[in-house]
């Protein structure tokens, strides 16, 4: 064998320490996976149970060969006991069985240059002392289907995003087996310039540090994952070699890991919204993000302990503290809220970016995703896996039109039909706005973000079709008692008219219309199943209890205006008291304006739909020449502004503020970024 002067052998170690399962658990179940394979294998190298002549897009149970081949070469390589002999027996075999049929998915060429590459890679990398040329060669065979461009039917494409990392990634470590260093500082170097800002309209690294793939769609809990875990695995492997990651690289790297994925992340699992088509997985969560976490963080890398502290919070260690702040994502139209007690997001679209996907016969569903969806979160579980017993028009906090139609499949995938959807943020609170426009139904939406809640608002409502119309408050897993009102009972399973009530309240969250209004809850047994949203998963039906609470807005609305609060943390005895009088105020709610002012925090939130004006306590009166969103906060230096334009315009904004004991009247004029930053807040002290 050479010399390692090249660093190939310190690679392929840190790749086998990559590849141990971290959590004992996970490394006994790879251990009891490999043991059951070899007592179940055939003579050839094969298995009885499965299906070497699939051709599933998505489902492809060939692989599950490969799978046992990697459980093999884990239990050989980490766990030395009186089975070793059987297991390596039953790995050469499984080896040669898969080389000598050369198998392929014709249906889906990610199966064929990722799937079952990345998974040989691996076998290869934990077998490779155990292994002859020849063996090696032929494995090798398998790897080099990796492409960094390749021939989808009748077009050549150049692969971005996580499609590009994962091909890199493979394509290294065939080099490193191969003892090929300049192939594999080549497939550090395509990696590394993957890793840079994408250009306006183009998919991967967001400047706000949110990830696209698959066009202006927001994936940060789907295909960015693999981003981030092949851009840390790579800073890893080489890191104190010759391919080590520029710094500034890894300074990118990080902004997108910390300043931005971390922030979707409540719990063990990621908000609903950044998932894609994976919500229609099962077993979706946040958690293979740790394996990467925990490796970076034992080096002596910039941002250590904010890594560390990512990984101690999926592994739910109390003494990390939580997440506090909001973040708005500008080239994502995505809002975020963090707080100790709770999560909450909203997640919008516009002209700019496709409000989810259908692929692989994934997200049969998936249409009102992006329509305002706002998803609750105090521990994280409140929706594990409950999507295929959901109602598809119940999204939360989503406005639709219940006709008796289903979905239609075309809307999927679709950029919104107008510019305006944004959104802005100071650090510690956050207002989100979306002019929703579906077939015959259309609202202007506003979402404000305060320390103990939020507030959802919703003006000029109009749909000329004469089906029912629905605000739903929440739709999530039904998690002991539900209270209405001052009723001293708990609601049975049921529907219930509301009407009388002055809130709701399910599992330490308190839900408050703030408005006289028709509003009911649903609660109880619903009924489906994941083929109904995923074409290849089990038709057999999935019943979970749910709790549901909506708006009615009756058929035909014509512009109708509503609002309602969401406050975690309280108990129903003092959420009693805080619907009589809520600490804020709503300023206005109308197709001009929508605003609320928090005194707790001396905090105005705007939304200005038009040129105008907004009178405000405190003897405050803002003035806007052109439509944007304002924070404008009191702090013991003085006031302080944040602005946003999010129909994304850019030119000049002015803004004028009469206030009490002032001289004159303050006005500012500032410029609105554009380009890649069009969108983005702007602060100014005031």
């Amino acid at each position: 064998m050479a010399p390692d002067s090249a660093g190939l052998d310190t690679l392929l170690a840190r790749l086998e320490t990559w590849w141990r399962p971290a959590d004992p658990e996970r490394l006994a179940e790879q251990i009891r996976e490999a043991d059951a394979a070899a007592a179940a294998q055939a003579a050839d190298g094969s298995w009885p149970d499965i299906e070497y002549a699939c051709a599933s897009m998505v489902a492809w149970k060939t692989q599950t060969h490969l799978r046992r081949l990697c459980a093999l070469a884990v239990a050989l390589r980490f766990e030395a006991d009186t089975r070793r002999e059987a297991r390596l027996h039953a790995a050469l075999r499984a080896l040669d069985y898969w080389t000598a049929h050369d198998f392929e998915n014709k249906a889906s060429w990610w199966w064929t240059q990722i799937g079952a590459p990345m998974a040989m890679a691996q076998a290869l990398v934990l077998l490779r002392r155990e292994l002859d040329p020849e063996r090696l060669r032929a494995g090798l065979r398998t790897v080099a289907r990796s492409h960094f461009e390749t021939r989808v039917g009748e077009r050549t494409v150049r692969w971005t995003g996580a499609n590009l990392s994962w091909m890199a990634g493979i394509r290294l470590v065939g080099g490193a087996l191969e003892r090929d260093a300049e192939k594999v500082a080549a497939c550090f170097e395509r990696l590394y310039a993957e890793i840079v800002v994408a250009p306006l309209g183009a998919e991967g690294l967001q400047a706000d540090f949110s990830f696209h793939q698959h066009g202006p769609l927001l994936y940060m809990g789907g295909y960015g994952v693999a981003f981030m875990q092949d851009g840390l695995r790579a800073a890893y492997l080489a890191h104190g070699t010759r391919f080590e990651m520029p710094r500034e690289t890894f300074d990118r790297l990080a902004a997108y890991v910390l300043d931005g994925q971390q922030w979707t992340v409540r719990g063990r699992v990621f908000d609903y919204g950044v998932t894609g088509r994976e919500l229609t997985r099962t077993g979706k969560d946040a958690l293979p993000l740790l394996p990467a976490l925990r490796r970076i963080a034992e080096l002596g890398v910039p941002r250590r302990a904010e890594f560390a502290g990512f990984a101690a919070r999926l592994e739910g260690d109390p003494q990390v503290p939580p997440l506090t702040g909001s973040k708005h994502f500008w080239r994502s139209d995505y809002t975020v809220h963090h707080r100790p007690a709770f999560f909450a997001s909203a997640r919008t679209h516009s002209s700019r970016t496709k409000n989810t996907e259908l692929c692989n016969g994934e997200g049969l569903q998936s249409h009102l995703l992006a329509d305002g969806a706002t998803f609750i979160l105090r521990d994280g579980e409140e929706y594990r896996e409950i999507f295929p017993a959901w109602d598809w028009k119940r999204v939360p906090g989503v406005t639709a039109l219940h006709a008796p139609d289903p979905l239609d499949p075309k809307q999927v995938g679709r950029n919104g039909p107008n510019p305006w959807a944004g959104g802005v943020s100071d650090g510690r609170s956050a207002v989100a706005t979306l002019r929703l426009e579906r077939g015959a139904l259309s609202v202007l939406r506003a979402w404000v973000f305060l320390d103990d809640g939020f507030v959802a608002l919703g003006a000029g409502l109009a749909c000329a079709e004469p089906h029912p119309v629905r605000t739903s408050l929440n739709q999530c897993l039904l998690r002991g008692p539900v209270y209405a009102g001052d009723l001293a009972q708990a609601l049975p399973h049921g529907e219930h008219d509301l009407a009388a009530a002055r809130w709701l309240w399910h599992d330490g969250i308190g839900y408050v219309p703030l408005a006289p209004t028709a509003w009911r809850a649903i609660l109880g047994p619903q009924t489906g199943s994941w083929q109904a949203i995923s074409e290849a998963k089990s038709p057999q039906p999935v019943t979970h209890a749910v709790f549901g609470a909506c708006l009615e807005h009756g058929r035909a609305p014509r512009d109708t205006c509503f609002a309602y609060a969401v406050r975690p943390g309280l108990e129903p005895a003092a959420l009693d008291a805080w619907a009589a009088a809520p600490p804020w105020r709503i300023l206005e709610n109308s197709t001009q304006r929508q605003a609320v002012f928090d005194p707790r925090a001396k905090l105005l939130a705007a939304v200005f739909h038009a040129p105008g004006a907004l009178d405000a306590p405190e003897g405050w009166r803002l003035r806007a020449d052109r439509p944007c969103v304002a924070l404008l906060r009191e702090t013991p230096d003085g006031l302080r502004l944040t602005v946003a334009q999010p129909a994304q315009e850019s030119g000049t904004l002015r803004l004028a503020l009469d206030r009490p004991n002032a001289n004159a009247q303050t006005v500012r004029e500032l410029n609105l970024p554009d380009g890649l930053d069009a969108g983005r807040g702007v602060t100014v002290a005031w």
